[in-house]
């Protein structure tokens, strides 16, 4: 229970969790470290009075005899269990054990932010410092997901930066520890004066320029941090678009750390990508084809920086037009053409990876935001068979186009596009055949279409639904599928009679596609009959029924069907007209 609950746990169950797992550590049975990890979550939760002080030390005992203990049964802890014992040596107040756990499990609490959030949430500010400063050449951004900002880092904050006595080392410190995910809403209320991770990186941004750097790495690891965040990398855009231009391709590329890449290339990203959306595509061409021509020994890591030097000119681009839009100015989208036409065109069979993908979905959203999708049909067209193949398996296997669509029409929920316009570009791509590939109407594991539309991508609000449902189905019909799961959705909202519309739709659809398969329309039939019945339209239901062919209906739905003949034939039913 104290490990399925992830540590929002009455204080009792933490600590009859925690005396459990004692059970099994000092004899050192059976206990799954990640598992150990939330149980130590949940007791570093109650308060350090002196029974939690001897149960501390219990759990400390235990855990270093298990630690050392050899031979085939030697304990491999997880991450997750390390640093919730970190957390509780540093809230015992025991120095010695958190510095034995610091060397002992160096490469897990070295490598990245969790180990210093540990020790600050734990209340041990100063050698957190201390440990940042030795170990922070070789951190990266990549915090464990169980580690959240909270009250307590809060807290521990200031002293922490104190501790760090180089304003910029408490810089750095304070992105590596603001970069910790959010936790849920309700726990969010519970932190006084609480700001989100984008907050709390732009407010960092907004007083870098007030700190005297002594090290240059250091104030270039604090421009990469700041770059992770557009809107913090934009208070910042001329230090970001200097640090970024200076990138050495040649030297990221002889990391082989695709961590390495992701973080040192974030300014270069950022200034591309701020450059290609004011229409200048050269610096990224140049900069795409330097990556491409850096000698590497393994594939998977060149195809890893050519990735990370795509990225600006194809997200970043997009969050400026945003802002763009959002401060009533124009946006450059065509001129982005250029360079998304060299990345797809030069990058080699064996380095394409999702970079040559999102080139080819945000050069789709061109052509369409332009009213010009008969030159991506025609591009498409164009291309050699075996690339046709491949091009088609990876966009539907990495499909962005939906998304990138929503950035583009509604961003941050700003209309940019109204949902008749919206509508005029979404059917264009569903009368794509790579959207049919994608979206089939038959088979195992088919996506549903309209969730896709309306729920994940949003590119809709439900009251918007109703008017596009038809025009929807009819660009892609799938034998009825679409139509049909456009009626489901239009049901779970509460709009049955409208559902009606859309399972007759879906019949339609189902009989002119596949004129021989009677189940397929019945089972559609079979739907609108029910739902009629439920909106009290019991005589149209039962005509409806009626028309049916029970004996070509099939198993399932010819037991729905006689089961619902005698429903709506009873006198019950007659009396309810």
């Amino acid at each position: 229970m104290a490990h399925y609950t992830l540590g929002r746990i009455d204080p009792e169950c933490a600590k009859l969790a925690a005396a459990a797992a004692l059970e099994s550590q000092k004899p050192k049975h059976c206990l799954h470290g990640y598992q150990y990890g939330w149980i130590l979550h949940g007791f570093n939760q109650l308060p350090v009075d002196d029974a939690w002080k001897i149960a501390a030390q219990e759990h400390w005992d235990a855990w270093a005899a298990r630690n050392a203990n050899g031979g085939l049964s030697k304990y491999g802890p997880h991450d997750w269990a390390v640093n919730s014992m970190l957390r509780m040596v540093a809230r015992s107040g025991n120095e010695d054990w958190a510095r034995t756990m610091l060397s002992q499990f160096h490469e897990t609490l070295s490598n990245e932010q969790s180990g210093v959030a540990s020790l600050v949430m734990g209340g041990m500010p100063k050698l957190a410092a201390e440990h940042f400063k030795t170990e922070w050449r070789g951190f990266f951004v990549n915090a464990q997901n169980e580690i959240l900002w909270s009250q307590e880092i809060q807290a521990n904050l200031h002293a922490f930066k104190q501790a760090c006595a180089d304003p910029g080392l408490a810089m750095l410190g304070e992105l590596y520890l603001s970069h910790l995910k959010d936790p849920a809403k309700p726990d969010q209320e519970a932190i006084p004066g609480f700001k989100n991770k984008e907050t709390r990186l732009k407010e960092i941004a907004a007083h870098f320029k007030e700190i005297t750097f002594t090290d240059p790495e250091l104030r270039k690891e604090c421009v990469e941090l700041i770059c992770m965040d557009y809107d913090a990398a934009a208070i910042i855009q001329d230090v970001a678009e200097e640090v970024g231009i200076a990138t050495d391709l040649e030297q990221i590329g002889s990391y082989e750390n695709t961590l390495e890449h992701g973080q040192q290339c974030k300014p270069l990203q950022f200034a591309l990508g701020m450059k290609a959306a004011r229409g200048e595509n050269q610096p990224a061409i140049a900069a795409f084809d330097k990556a491409l021509a850096v000698s590497f020994n393994s594939t998977y890591y060149h195809r890893n920086l050519l990735k990370e030097v795509s990225s600006g000119p194809v997200h970043v681009s997009q969050w400026q037009w945003a802002q763009e839009f959002k401060a009533d100015k124009p946006s450059n989208t065509k001129e982005l053409l250029l360079f998304l036409e060299h990345v797809i065109t030069k990058t080699p069979a064996n380095l394409r990876d999702n970079h040559v993908t999102d080139c080819v979905s945000l050069k789709w959203l061109i052509h369409l935001i332009h009213q010009d999708a008969a030159a991506f049909d025609a591009w498409q067209k164009s291309l050699k068979p075996t690339d046709l193949k491949e091009l088609a398996s990876s966009v539907g296997d990495n499909w962005q186009i939906w998304s990138f669509l929503q950035g583009y029409a509604l961003p941050a929920n700003k209309e940019r596009l109204k949902p008749e316009e919206r509508l005029l570009l979404i059917t264009s791509v569903l009368k794509n055949s790579w959207t049919q590939e994608k979206y089939p109407g038959s088979g195992p594991g088919i996506p549903n279409l309209i969730i896709d539309l309306i729920q994940k991508a949003k590119l809709f609000k439900p009251d918007e639904f109703v008017a596009v449902a038809v025009p929807i189905s009819e660009a892609l019909p799938r034998a009825g599928r679409t139509a049909v799961e456009a009626g489901d959705y239009l049901v779970a909202q509460g709009k049955s009679k409208e559902a009606v519309a859309m399972y007759a739709l879906a019949v339609s659809h189902a009989q002119k596609e596949k004129p021989t398969d009677y189940g397929l329309a019945g089972g559609f039939a079979i739907k609108q009959i029910e739902t009629l019945e439920n909106t009290q339209q019991r005589p149209e239901a039962l005509k409806a029924l009626k028309a049916l062919d029970p004996k070509r209906l099939g198993g399932g739905n010819k037991k729905i069907y006689e089961t619902a003949l005698k429903r709506l034939s009873s006198p019950a039913a007659e009396t309810s007209k």
